[in-house]
C-alpha cells in the first residue's frame, strides 16, 4: 500500500488560507471536497437541479457506517446527536443520573462545560467527585481509591482539550468495570485524530461533534452506546428517529401505530438534523478513512515532536504530559504571544495560562518552524 501523501502538498484539498492554520483542535478548516458536498446539498434544497440522485436518509446511513468503522463499532451502536454535550447529557438522563441520584466520578481535565454539567447536577443530589490533575495528567490509582465508592459511572475526555493528555482507556474502562461502573468518554479530541477502538478498549458510551478533526460542521455530532449496554438505559427523550416504522390510522384507536428500534437510535434518536453537515461528512469521513488515522496521527507526532525540541531548548515549560499520541500540544506562552502570532499571520489559541497547538495533515516542518520564529525572534 502507498504511503498517503501529507503535508503541504495536502493544501490543494483546503482553499487558501490567509494565515498558517495549527490549531485543528479548535475548528478544523473545511476542505474543498465538503465545500461541493455542501453545495450540492444547498442546490438540492433550493429545488435545483442535481447530476446525482440526492436521498438524505441513504447519506445518513452512509455516515453512520462510516464513522462506525472508523472507531471499531456497529452501525446499530451509533446514534445522530446536536453535539458532544448533548451527548453525553442523553446518556446521563438515560442511567437515570440526571435526576440528582447516583454518584459519578470525573476529573479536572475532562471538558469544562462538562464539568459545569456535574456542578449542576451535583447541587440537585448527584454525588460527584472530580479527580485532580497532578503534573497535567490524572493519575489510575486515584480512579482506583475513587472507585472504592459505589460508582455509577464514570465520564472522562480521551484526550484534553486543556493539555492533551491522553487516558489509558482501556485501563480506564478496566478499572471502572472491575467495581461495577460505567464509563462515559468525550472523544471530540480524538475521534479522527488518534487511532481508538471502543470494542478493544470497552468503553460504554461515547460522543463527539465532526467540526473538529472529523473535518466536518456544526450541527451534527454522534454517540457511540456499546450494544450489551442498551438495555440498561431508561431514556426520557423520545422522538420519531427512535421507531423503525409509523402506521398512521387515524380511524382507529390508537390513531397511530409503531415500532421501537433496538439500537443506539432507538434510545436516542430525536427528530431533525443538520443533514447539510451529515452530507459533508460522506466527503470528510471518507477522506479519513482513505488516508488512514495512524497515518495522520504518525505525521502529526512527528511535527509536535519538533516542536516539543525546539521548546526545550528554550526552557518553555511544556504542559502536555506526552506529545506522543495526542494530537495537542499545550505549553507556558511567551509574553505577547497572541500579538506576534497575530503579526506573523500564525493561527494557534493563546489562553491567559497556556498556549495549544494542533496541526493538521496539511501542516508540515516549515510550518512548526514559522510557529516558534514568530513566538522567539
Amino acid at each position: 500500500m502507498t504511503a498517503p501523501i501529507l503535508g503541504a502538498a495536502r493544501r490543494g484539498d483546503f482553499a487558501p488560507m490567509d494565515v498558517i492554520h495549527l490549531d485543528s483542535a479548535y475548528m478544523h478548516p473545511m476542505s474543498l471536497g465538503a465545500r461541493h458536498a455542501l453545495d450540492r446539498y444547498a442546490d438540492y434544497r433550493m429545488g435545483g437541479r442535481t447530476t446525482l440522485a440526492h436521498d438524505d436518509g441513504a447519506i445518513r446511513e452512509t455516515v453512520q457506517r462510516m464513522f462506525a468503522t472508523l472507531i471499531g463499532a456497529s452501525p446499530a451502536e451509533i446514534a445522530f446527536v446536536p453535539s458532544t454535550m448533548a451527548g453525553e447529557n442523553a446518556v446521563l438522563s438515560a442511567l437515570g443520573l440526571s435526576g440528582g441520584k447516583g454518584r459519578v466520578v470525573t476529573d479536572a481535565l475532562h471538558f469544562s462545560g462538562s464539568l459545569y454539567l456535574y456542578d449542576r447536577l451535583a447541587v440537585h443530589g448527584l454525588d460527584v467527585e472530580v479527580l485532580p490533575a497532578r503534573q497535567g495528567r490524572i493519575d489510575l490509582a486515584d480512579l482506583a481509591r475513587a472507585l472504592e465508592t459505589p460508582t455509577d459511572l464514570v465520564a472522562i475526555s480521551l484526550v484534553s482539550n486543556y493539555n492533551g493528555f491522553r487516558h489509558d482507556l482501556e485501563a480506564v474502562c478496566a478499572l471502572a468495570h472491575k467495581a461495577g461502573a460505567l464509563v462515559y468518554a468525550d472523544i471530540i479530541q480524538a475521534a479522527g485524530a488518534v487511532a481508538f477502538d471502543v470494542q478493544a478498549s470497552g468503553v460504554d458510551f461515547c460522543a463527539c461533534a465532526t467540526y473538529k478533526w472529523l473535518m466536518g460542521d456544526f450541527g451534527v455530532g454522534f454517540l457511540y452506546a456499546r450494544a450489551d449496554r442498551l438495555d440498561r438505559l431508561d431514556p426520557i427523550a423520545f422522538g420519531y428517529r427512535q421507531v423503525s416504522e409509523i402506521v398512521a390510522q387515524p380511524e382507529a384507536d390508537p390513531p397511530v401505530l409503531w415500532r421501537a428500534r433496538p439500537d443506539a437510535t432507538g434510545a436516542f434518536g430525536m427528530g431533525t438534523m443538520a443533514d447539510a453537515a451529515v452530507a459533508q461528512l460522506r466527503h470528510s469521513l471518507g477522506a479519513i478513512l482513505d488516508t488512514g488515522v495512524e497515518a495522520l496521527a504518525t505525521h502529526r507526532d512527528a511535527l509536535l515532536e519538533r516542536l516539543s525540541e525546539q521548546l526545550r531548548d528554550r526552557g518553555v515549560r511544556i504542559l502536555t504530559p506526552n506529545s506522543q499520541g495526542t494530537p495537542i500540544l499545550a505549553f507556558a506562552p511567551p509574553e505577547d504571544a497572541a500579538e506576534r502570532l497575530s503579526r506573523a499571520k500564525v493561527f494557534a489559541t493563546v489562553y491567559d495560562d497556556r498556549m495549544r497547538v494542533a496541526p493538521s495533515l496539511f501542516n508540515d516542518r516549515d510550518d512548526i518552524d514559522a510557529l516558534v520564529e514568530a513566538l522567539f525572534t
